[in-house]
């Protein structure tokens, strides 16, 4: 009967160590969205606010500010959505998920997603590159100040 108890308190152990690891990582993957954050690259004050069920309310002095806290807030919220689209775009899902997706690659690329964006860019207004440029500096400095740990 001993070793079938001290077999349960190993068991007990794992689950509870296991557990708080999880917990531990989650918690460090969860966007911060109270408080406040200083972040390079905004010119300006970029204020973002949630409500009590998470939906941000930007607010900036100018439209190319809100285009970054607009690709921050995307960045807390949907960072693994957006590093597979980007992936989608460029046909380059294998790398992230394997030898399985490398007939999917092969369509994409032959679907030409990524020529016909870097021909809307080449066509793109100064305004309209502006946004873009601003939305994924919100993007990247959510990655490069406010992540500690991948989704």
């Amino acid at each position: 009967m001993t070793w079938l108890r001290r077999l349960a308190m190993l068991a007990v152990g794992v689950a509870v160590a296991g557990s708080l690891t999880l917990w531990g990582y989650a918690h460090q993957a969860l966007p911060q969205t109270d408080g406040r954050l200083s972040l390079a690259g905004v010119p300006a004050e970029v204020s973002i606010e949630r409500d009590a069920t998470g939906i941000p309310t930007i607010r900036a002095a100018s439209p190319n500010e809100a285009m970054f806290g607009l690709g921050f807030v995307h960045a807390q919220d949907r960072l693994w959505q957006l590093e597979t689209h980007r992936r989608i775009g460029s046909g380059r899902l294998a790398e992230a998920f394997g030898p399985p997706a490398v007939e999917t690659d092969k369509f994409l690329r032959a679907l030409g997603v990524k020529r016909a964006a870097a021909a809307q860019w080449a066509n793109a207004s100064a305004e309209s590159r502006a946004a873009l440029v601003a939305y994924t500096a919100g993007v990247n400095a959510f990655i490069q100040s406010a992540m500690k740990a991948r989704p």
